[in-house]
Parts: structure tokens; C-alpha cells; sequence
């Protein structure tokens, strides 16, 4: 996708994650948020598809309201 990431082993709140999303940010949990370094590279299949499904979702979700 071409966007930036996000390695915590936690986040604070469900605010802090939602900004990193707002922000154009993939938020991902990992269990040792030092394995990587800034710069590094990560492919994850099929992250691209779960974004768009994810969306989708919300999307349909607000026009039923």
C-alpha cells in the first residue's frame, strides 16, 4: 500500500488507535516492538483486500443508520 505502520506492543486507548488509522497509518500489535527499525520494510499479504473489506464494512454500517 505504500503507507506508513505502526509496531506497539500496546496501544493506550482505542483513541490512540484510531488516530494512527486517521492518520493514514496501518496500526499493527506486535510482542516485541523492537524487532524492528525505523525504515525497515514489512510485506503483509493481503492487507491491502482486509482495509478495503474493513472499510466497506464501516461504510455499509453508516448507511443503514
Amino acid at each position: 500500500m505504500g503507507t506508513s505502520a505502526n509496531f506497539p506492543g500496546q496501544y493506550a486507548t482505542k483513541r490512540c488507535r484510531s488516530n494512527r488509522i486517521n492518520w493514514g497509518m496501518t496500526p499493527f500489535l506486535v510482542q516485541n516492538p523492537e524487532a524492528f527499525a525505523l525504515g525497515d520494510c514489512i510485506f503483509g499479504p493481503g492487507i491491502r483486500k482486509a482495509v478495503h473489506v474493513f472499510l466497506c464494512a464501516i461504510y455499509k454500517r453508516r448507511e443503514r443508520r
